[in-house]
């Protein structure tokens, strides 16, 4: 998959302000990353996604009963 750079800088900017509710300024080393690297960072994130949307929902629902 060849997806430009941009894209995938964008992609981890996006996905780390949904978890941390601001852009990732200091955090990455954007011109030390390879896509492979890029590709990892979306996965990592992806991963904690998910569980802060699993915790969100478990404690919905323990709120609801």
């Amino acid at each position: 998959m060849n997806i430009p750079r941009s894209h995938l800088i964008a992609q981890v900017s996006d996905m780390y302000k949904d978890l941390y509710g601001e852009r990732p300024y200091y955090v990455y080393e954007w011109d030390e990353m390879d896509q492979d690297d890029l590709y990892e960072a979306i996965k990592e994130l992806r991963k904690e996604l998910r569980n802060e949307t699993k915790q969100s929902i478990q404690q919905f629902t323990r709120n609801q009963y």
